[in-house]
């Protein structure tokens, strides 16, 4: 990812698209799986003095990069060093040593087992909040856990948050079948399904799809997926109208790492 970034170009360009369209002044941004900070720090310049940026990043040697990236950028985050997921106790971090954007708390065969972290859960760490206006997941793996206990959380909040997430169909059919879960959640806020699309440049959010199509999609990814394991999606709940334009984001942030 810092490669990406020390030529100028982006990680994920749609995903930072989106996250630069909806951060604004006093908005909180809290990230889930924040690596060396892409997201975290574009939405901090975004959300200025008045936002607030929470980075959960339990990978040690990702998180002092981190740390020395919101030092150059010279943003405020709260970083903290826990992994997230359904339930409070301590996992075993699995990495990789060609790609320090994959580490997991679960298991898989490109992954090796690294080191205990603790974990802990989005209601316990952010029980201080008012408000949480987006919430990226990006952990591997570990989304269906942390979607099924959130639920009657987020649900305490006058407005849902945006919800931004890498949804892998193959994996997450193995840890909730038929996306049972995912499906429920979205129901309950009457969240809209928009999934993003990449390219060489900042693209356009599509319009929204029916739970059948992107059921379908996912299907299609787990039987057919050629050399593709993940889709990008936001989860957009329909009281909030700000649909992005042909708009690009601005100036990305400087990388260490």
């Amino acid at each position: 990812m810092s490669s990406y970034l020390q030529r100028g170009l982006v990680w994920h360009p749609p995903v930072l698209r989106v996250v630069s369209h909806l951060m604004k002044p006093g908005r909180v941004f809290v990230d889930v799986g924040a690596h060396i900070g892409l997201l975290s720090i574009t939405a901090a310049k975004a959300a200025g003095p008045t936002g607030r940026v929470i980075s959960f990043e339990p990978d040690p040697v990702n998180r002092e990069v981190l740390t020395r990236n919101a030092r150059i950028n010279g943003v405020d985050l709260d970083i903290r060093d826990c992994a997230i997921g359904g339930q409070e106790g301590a996992a075993t971090l699995f990495t990789s040593e060609e790609n320090r954007a994959i580490h997991s708390i679960v298991p898989e065969p490109r992954l090796h087992p690294s080191r205990m972290v603790p974990v802990s859960t989005l209601e316990q760490q952010l029980s201080d909040l008012d408000r949480i206006d987006i919430l990226k997941l990006d952990v591997q793996g570990a989304e269906p856990e942390i979607i099924a206990s959130i639920g009657d959380f987020l649900f305490r909040f006058e407005r849902a948050p945006f919800v931004i997430m890498e949804v892998n169909p193959r994996g997450w059919v193995q840890r909730d079948p038929g996306m049972r879960g995912l499906r429920a959640f979205a129901q309950r806020y009457r969240y809209d399904v928009h999934i993003l699309v990449s390219s060489e440049g900042a693209n356009l959010v599509p319009p929204p799809v029916h739970w059948s199509t992107f059921a379908a999609l996912c299907n299609d990814f787990i039987h057919h997926g050629q050399g593709v394991d993940d889709l990008d999606i936001v989860l957009w709940p329909p009281a909030r109208n700000e649909r992005p334009g042909n708009e690009r984001p601005g100036n990305g942030p400087t990388a260490d790492g």
